[in-house]
């Protein structure tokens, strides 16, 4: 969704890959359910180069569900 407040720009990304932003569309239902697979398959990407994902930003519904996996 490209409305969330406090996003990072791609200036403060320095170059750094991020993740699931402006995945959902707010004119679309996105569950936590397509959140969590969606963020599995980043989560995976990540670890297959060897780099530790670090996970931000959210809601704590979005966090637990992942961590609950």
């Amino acid at each position: 969704m490209d409305i969330g407040s406090g996003k990072i720009t791609k200036k403060e990304m320095k170059g750094v890959p991020h993740y699931l932003l402006d995945v959902a569309s707010p004119k679309k239902k996105f569950t936590v359910a397509q959140f969590q697979k969606l963020a599995l398959i980043a989560i995976k990407k990540i670890k297959n180069k060897n780099k530790i994902p670090i996970l931000c930003g959210g809601t704590g519904l979005y966090i637990h569900q992942l961590l609950m996996v």
